[in-house]
């Protein structure tokens, strides 16, 4: 893994749009001739989507994968942490060739909260990293490199709203299109490096059926729990709102029950967490689909009027390998069952307790799962990339946090082994307390529980 934190970024600066922006869009405008080569070198915190010309760089979302990205004042917690660990960001590397044509050129960077500004659920503390989306990149065509450097602007983009346990607004009515120069940013203290992991990533498209429709609401069934999004085509007029619920169950009476998805916490903003899309019709005949967030559901209600609509799953684009049948209907379904609900947790390149709920990559879940997922899935990579998220948050005197990339919550085999500054034991892979995990990534893993308990699993690399 390459650090390029004083070398490819040298002469690139950190920008940024007004901290009250939501989601804002960067704009850079340049001039190429005879183009051969480019590429596209960039990150943004906290999740990125990059266009030239109005083309996608990427098919992958939530960029930059999860990690522990800066250092943040562990005493606003829920459970406070002092522990001194790494704080690393991840940068990807784009050919965008095909992308940039001979004369005037203009590349979009539009920011997302994702983890880094997630204010929304305090359930943990304040665990967010920073009030200010930012975002650095280098460009080069040909011969010439342009850099972020303080010469761009940045406009406010129909995403009004985005938390990743709450959801997205989208109104096109809101934003004049107005440009304002952006702010440069002083340097960080975290790594920049090159990108690991596996990145998230639209993997298959289903459509759900109609289950009851009353007044203006209509409830569907998806017929299975994913991770994902519904994609919704609106012509009505001008600022009427089609608002989307999620859930994974319902109630006696045929409505969602958003008790499994965590309705009980009560966020800052005092609204109760439950998973909801609004979208605010132009007036003209178009899609609508969320760009920064993704729900957990089998089942979803729709108040509003739309023409169409579809489900779109999306997780770590982490391939199945395996397939298995017998007899028994009940370990058909349990090996599906597993597929559904491992690939549903796995997302900005580590693996959560939950896609809803909580989200947080607790070790002794994931430790206990990692078995099963390498045996069936190509996640090779994923893994990787979660093994450095581990390392990179345990504390320099051995403690291995309870989650990674570290999140805040409660349990896991790092807590209870060195919370208090006692000793625990375990292979030396992470040093002392908690979990441990000895692997080559190209043979056999071998993982063993530390706090909660002794088991030790092995399989093959998927």
């Amino acid at each position: 893994m390459r650090d390029f934190s004083n070398s490819q970024f040298n002469s690139c600066k950190w920008i940024a749009a007004d901290e009250n922006c939501q989601s804002p869009v960067l704009i850079r405008r340049f001039y190429a001739k005879q183009v051969v080569k480019a590429t596209l070198t960039l990150t943004g915190l906290g999740y990125f989507e990059a266009n030239i010309n109005g083309l996608p760089v990427t098919p992958y979302r939530f960029l930059p994968v999860a990690s522990d990205y800066e250092k943040r004042d562990g005493s606003k917690f829920a459970y406070p942490s002092h522990d001194i660990t790494v704080n690393r960001i991840y940068f990807y590397s784009f050919d965008v060739s095909s992308l940039i044509k001979n004369g005037d050129n203009v590349l979009e960077i539009q920011l997302g909260n994702g983890w880094y500004r997630q204010t929304e659920r305090i359930a943990e503390g304040d665990v967010s990293y920073g009030n200010c989306l930012k975002a650095i990149y280098r460009l080069d065509v040909g011969e010439e490199t342009f850099f972020s450097d303080g010469s761009e602007t940045w406009k406010e983009s129909e995403i009004r709203y985005n938390n990743l346990f709450h959801g997205e607004i989208i109104d096109p009515n809101e934003p004049d299109g107005q440009e304002s120069p952006v702010h440069i940013l002083p340097p960080i203290k975290s790594i920049l490096c090159e990108a690991i992991g596996t990145p998230d990533k639209a993997i298959r498209t289903l459509n759900p059926t109609l289950l009851k429709s009353e007044n203006e609401k209509k409830i569907f069934d998806v017929g299975e729990n994913i991770s994902g999004v519904v994609r919704v085509h609106i012509s009505s007029p001008k600022g009427e709102r089609v608002v989307l619920r999620f859930a994974e169950l319902l109630d006696e009476n045929g409505d969602l029950d958003f008790r499994s998805t965590g309705d009980y916490f009560v966020s800052r903003s005092g609204k109760n967490q439950i998973m909801t899309d609004e979208f605010v019709s132009d007036g003209t005949d178009r899609f609508f689909e969320p760009k920064f967030v993704w729900h957990a559901f089998r089942y979803f209600d729709v108040t509003g009027d739309f023409d169409e609509l579809e489900v779109i799953e999306i997780h770590s684009d982490c391939p199945v390998t395996s397939d298995f049948t017998s007899d028994s209907e009940s370990l058909n379904f349990l090996y599906e069952a597993f597929l559904r609900t491992q690939l549903g947790n796995m997302h900005g390149s580590f693996p959560s307790d939950c896609p809803h709920r909580e989200r947080l990559g607790y070790t002794g879940d994931g430790q206990l799962c990692a078995p099963a997922a390498m045996l069936t899935l190509d996640c090779r990579e994923f893994y990787r990339k979660w093994i450095r998220d581990i390392l990179d948050c345990q504390d320099i005197n051995g403690h291995v946090q309870h989650t990674a990339p570290f999140m805040g919550g409660a349990g896991g085999p790092g807590e209870s082994a060195n919370r208090d500054g006692e000793e625990g034991s375990y292979t030396s892979t992470f040093g002392n307390g908690g979990a441990g995990l000895q692997i080559d990534i190209s043979g056999t893993p071998t993982w063993y529980a530390g706090g909660g308990g002794g088991a030790a699993a092995t399989g093959s690399t998927g």
